[in-house]
């Protein structure tokens, strides 16, 4: 009895020795005794107080590898993993037990769908094989869509990396060629000797000015043709201008000849002044233009209304004043 008393203590320990040694009512035997009497006795308290854990420790460690094996597939591996370590297919009791472990081993995404199925380890093996094989089915879907996101991440993150390595290489061929092309036309242009003065800068030649616009002419007033009332140089026995001649332009050159006022075939009525001319009254016929001759400069083409010289005082232009004559 020594002996297995000393291996539990070494195993178990001292508390765990004393109770399985009472109980298997062996505690006052020596330690001297022989232990195979008591054989039995010592067996089954042992398996009571140490429960072999070998079928959760067999199928506890396999895993669910997605894409490689089908639901089905590794549920059948399960059940038979637990036939070659227990001796026989789960059944009855163990068939509670064997769900379990074999949920233990799919992954936390379709253990927490297959917990929240309500009345699904109660259910028969049938009900609850489907439910597992129709979580893995999704949970491989998922894993297969999450597979390819990736990979068309990580694409476009190269093909990124690849566009802004192209950027900066033709970045640095630009910067290249623009120094090549610098260095060129530096190397092209003349090179001035030391102690000698450059070319001197060309200057720059504006283009001529415009010509200025021409002065502005004044323009001469017009005052148009005037109007013929009759008289005409000599009426009234009225000195002529001076430098006039009867005949000229303008000149009556006789009061015979003059119609109208002075005398002529409208039947007025003459007399001779004391400067020699004649005056007399009556209706005389128009003139023309040249006929008229100003009172106030003695020019011809106008009235003295309309002379554009300053007006002169009555009797001193170069006809007398109204009455001298007479007087």
């Amino acid at each position: 009895m020594g002996d297995i008393r000393a291996l539990i203590t070494r195993c178990a320990g001292a508390v765990a020795t004393s109770t399985a040694d009472r109980g298997a009512g062996t505690a006052n035997l020596m330690d001297r005794q022989p232990f195979d009497p008591f054989r039995n006795q010592w067996w089954d308290l042992l398996k009571e107080q140490f429960p072999t854990r070998g079928t959760r420790g067999g199928i506890s460690g396999i895993r669910y590898k997605p894409g490689k094996e089908g639901g089905a597939t590794y549920l059948k591996r399960l059940e038979d993993t637990w036939e070659d370590i227990n001796g026989f297919h789960p059944h009855g009791v163990t068939n509670s037990l064997f769900r379990s472990e074999v949920e233990r081993t799919l992954p936390q995404e379709v253990q927490k769908k297959l917990q929240d199925t309500v009345g699904l380890r109660t259910s028969d093996h049938p009900t609850w094989e489907a439910h597992v094989l129709h979580h893995l089915e999704r949970y491989e879907e998922d894993q297969a869509k999450e597979a390819e996101d990736e990979e068309a991440a990580l694409r476009l993150q190269l093909v990124k990396l690849q566009l802004k390595e192209q950027q900066e290489k033709e970045k640095i061929r630009k910067n290249k060629d623009s120094k090549t092309s610098h260095q060129m036309a530096m190397e092209l242009a003349p090179q001035k000797e030391e102690g000698q003065p450059g070319t001197p800068t060309p200057p720059v030649i504006l283009p001529p000015p415009p010509p200025p616009l021409p002065a502005m002419t004044p323009i001469p007033q017009y005052y148009g043709p005037p109007m013929v009332y009759g008289f005409s140089a000599g009426m009234w026995g009225y000195p002529l201008p001076v430098g006039a001649q009867p005949g000229d332009p303008g000149v009556t050159p006789s009061p015979q000849a003059a119609p109208g006022r002075g005398g002529g075939p409208t039947g007025g009525t003459n007399r001779t002044t004391p400067q020699g001319g004649t005056k007399g009254r009556g209706r005389g016929n128009g003139r023309s233009p040249t006929d008229l001759t100003c009172f106030n400069c003695g020019a011809t083409g106008h009235f003295s209304r309309e002379c554009p010289k300053p007006r002169k005082n009555p009797g001193t232009g170069i006809y007398p004043a109204w009455g001298e004559d007479e007087a």
